[in-house]
C-alpha cells in the first residue's frame, strides 16, 4: 500500500512538471489613457507579448489635447514607445488640454513650459512687448526714443533702458545709444543721463548695481595719432571701450575703467606698450581684431555685475571673449596694474572664450558672443549666446559654463571654464544680437534675434518655439511672479 502511494505521488509530480514545461509564456500589456478618450493608440491590439517580441506603440492626441508623458513600468516624453517581450507592462499615457494658441507659436509642450510671461526687447525700436506662452501680446510699451539696445523691466514695473538721441551727429555703430533713462510704465521720466558727445557714446547695455548706481559701456574715440601711439595698425581714428558708473542721485561718475589704459602690442617697438602678448595675458592686444572700416575696434556688447566678488563681466564681440574687471578698485587704481581686491588694478582679472587673444593656441569656445549672465544664485555658472557665422558655419550655440574656483591668468597654464550645457540646432542662427537666460523652472529661454524665442529643457528638448510679431529682437527676459 505504501509503495503504491509513493508511485502515485511521483507520477503526479512528473505530470505537473511536464505541464509547466509545455505552458506558453506571455506578458500582459495594460494601458490607461488619461483623460479617457483624449487619444488613440496604434496599433489597436498591442498585447500580449511573447518572448522575443517587440512592438512600437504610438499615441495620437485627439483635437484639443496634447501628449504629456508615458509613466508606469517605463517612462517617456515621446509619443512612440517600444515594448519588448521580457516583462509585464502597466502604463499610463497622460495628456493635457491644449490652450488656444496664436499662429506665432510653432511648438507648445504645455507641461514642460515655464508658465511665466516674457518681456521681449525689440531691436532699435520705440516699443517693446510682453507675451504669454500662448503667443498673445499682454502689453506693448511705447517709448519716447528708439532703444539702443537694452531695456529692463524692474520689479516695481518701471523701466531702465538705454536710448538713442534724436538726430545725433557724429560717430555711431551697431548698438549705439547715448541716453540712460529710468521711466514709469506710462513714460514719466524719473532719471536721465546722457553720454553722447563728439568723442564718447554710451552703447548696447547698462546694469543697475545693488548700490543703486547705474553702469554702462561707452565707446571712447581715439585720434589717429593716439591710435598709432598705442601701436595700433591703423591710419584712422579707433574706438576703445570704457565702463562708467553713475550715481543717479548726483549724476556724478563715481568710477570708471578704460581699456585704453591696459593695451599691449608686439608690432611697434617704439611704442611704450610694446611687449609679448603671451607673457602678458592680463593686457589687451590692440591689434588682435582690427576693424579698419569704421574704427569700432572691440565692440563690447554686454555687461553683468558679480556682487559676490565685486567683478564686472563684459562680452567683447570682436575678440570672441569675456573680460573680467575688478570693480573694487578706485578710478585711479583702475588706470594702473596694481590695487583692488585682486591686486592687478584695471588689468584683466580673468578672461575666457578665445585664448588666441593672448597668444594661446587652445581652441576657442565662442564665435562672436552676446549676453553674458549668471545662471545660478552663487554666480559660478553663466549663459552665453555664441552667434557663429564664421568658417561658413551658420549655426548659433548657447553655452552654459562653470567658472573655475579661482579666476587666474598666467602665461603658461590655461584656467578655462568647464562646459555644463550647450544647445544648438540647425535652425538656430543669427549673426548679431540674441541671448539666453535661465527660467525659474530650470529651462533656458533663447532669443534668436531675427526670428523669435525658444524654450529648451536641460535635456535639450525644445518645448516652446514662437515667431516674434516683429523681426528684430535684442533680448528676452522672464517676468517672474
Amino acid at each position: 500500500m505504501n509503495t503504491l502511494r509513493l508511485f502515485t505521488a511521483f507520477a503526479c509530480l512528473f505530470l505537473f512538471f511536464s505541464c509547466v514545461e509545455n505552458e506558453v509564456e506571455f506578458f500582459d500589456v495594460l494601458i490607461d489613457i488619461q483623460p479617457m478618450g483624449s487619444a488613440n493608440i496604434e496599433p489597436e491590439v498591442y498585447g500580449p507579448l511573447f518572448p522575443g517580441d517587440s512592438i512600437s506603440i504610438t499615441l495620437t492626441p485627439n483635437q484639443g489635447y496634447q501628449f504629456d508623458q508615458w509613466s508606469g513600468t517605463v517612462g517617456s516624453y515621446e509619443r512612440t514607445i517600444t515594448l519588448f517581450g521580457t516583462q509585464d507592462y502597466k502604463l499610463t499615457a497622460t495628456l493635457v488640454s491644449l490652450p488656444e494658441l496664436t499662429d506665432q507659436v510653432e511648438i507648445y509642450n504645455g507641461p514642460r513650459i515655464d508658465p511665466n510671461p516674457i518681456f521681449a526687447v525689440r531691436l532699435g525700436a520705440r516699443t517693446s512687448v510682453t507675451f504669454n506662452k500662448q503667443g498673445e501680446i499682454l502689453n506693448e510699451y511705447t517709448f519716447e526714443n528708439r532703444l539702443g539696445n537694452d531695456i529692463e523691466m524692474l520689479p516695481n514695473g518701471e523701466f531702465l533702458g538705454i536710448f538713442k538721441p534724436e538726430n545725433r551727429n557724429g560717430f555711431s555703430f551697431g548698438g549705439s545709444g547715448g541716453i540712460l533713462r529710468r521711466v514709469t510704465a506710462d513714460q514719466q521720466t524719473l532719471w536721465e543721463y546722457t553720454i553722447a558727445s563728439e568723442t564718447e557714446l554710451a552703447h548696447h547695455d547698462l546694469e543697475l548695481l545693488p548700490n543703486g548706481n547705474v553702469m554702462t559701456i561707452v565707446w571712447e574715440e581715439n585720434s589717429r595719432e593716439q591710435a598709432q601711439a598705442f601701436g595700433a595698425q591703423s591710419e584712422r581714428k579707433l574706438y576703445t571701450e570704457k565702463l562708467v558708473e553713475i550715481n543717479p542721485n548726483t549724476n556724478e561718475i563715481v568710477w570708471q575703467w578704460r581699456s585704453a589704459d591696459h593695451l599691449i602690442q608686439d608690432v611697434d617697438q617704439s611704442a611704450t606698450n610694446f611687449g609679448s602678448i603671451r607673457q602678458n595675458p592680463r593686457k589687451i592686444d590692440i591689434n588682435y581684431s582690427p576693424n579698419p572700416e569704421n574704427g569700432d575696434w572691440m565692440h563690447a556688447n554686454g555687461i553683468v555685475y558679480d556682487e559676490t566678488r565685486d567683478l564686472i563681466f563684459m562680452s567683447v564681440n570682436f575678440y570672441d571673449e569675456v573680460w573680467v574687471i575688478d570693480h573694487s578698485t578706485t578710478t585711479a587704481q583702475a588706470q594702473t596694474s596694481s590695487g583692488g581686491n585682486y591686486g592687478v588694478g584695471g588689468d584683466l582679472v580673468y578672461r575666457f572664450g578665445n585664448p588666441a587673444t593672448y597668444g594661446s593656441d587652445t581652441a576657442p569656445i565662442f564665435d562672436r558672443v552676446h549676453h553674458p549672465n549668471f545662471s545660478n544664485d552663487s554666480h559660478t555658472q553663466m549663459l552665453f549666446f555664441s552667434n557663429g557665422g564664421h568658417d561658413d558655419v551658420n549655426q548659433s550655440t548657447v553655452f552654459e559654463l562653470e567658472l573655475p574656483n579661482q579666476l587666474l591668468l598666467d602665461p603658461v597654464h590655461e584656467y578655462l571654464p568647464t562646459e555644463v550645457w550647450r544647445f544648438t540646432n540647425p535652425s538656430l542662427f543669427h549673426r548679431i544680437v540674441s541671448g539666453a537666460v535661465k527660467l525659474p523652472n530650470g529651462n533656458v529661454l533663447i532669443c534668436e534675434g531675427d526670428f523669435g524665442f525658444w524654450e529648451v529643457t536641460p535635456a535639450g528638448q525644445v518645448v516652446w518655439l514662437m515667431k516674434g510679431y516683429q523681426s528684430g529682437f535684442w533680448r528676452a527676459y522672464p517676468i517672474n511672479p
